[in-house]
């Protein structure tokens, strides 16, 4: 099973938070706890509204983690 990282805004009205919450817990429950990722982005809407900086941190943590650093 492959691990997911999982960003949502809070103030998201196009899929609200909550169900991110519900996807990462229920592939937590089948995968482990470290089958997904989940940040929650404070005060942020849909993804193109998102702090791109700190999801990068986010995402190069995530990929270092499932496939080593980089060259």
């Amino acid at each position: 099973m492959p691990r997911f990282c999982i960003a949502a805004g809070d103030h998201d009205c196009t899929v609200p938070y909550p169900r991110s919450v519900q996807l990462a817990q229920a592939l937590i429950q089948v995968g482990g706890s470290t089958a997904a990722q989940l940040v929650i982005e404070p005060g942020e809407g849909h993804q193109p509204d998102f702090d791109t900086g700190r999801l990068e941190q986010f995402v190069t943590a995530l990929l270092r983690a499932t496939i080593g650093p980089g060259r």
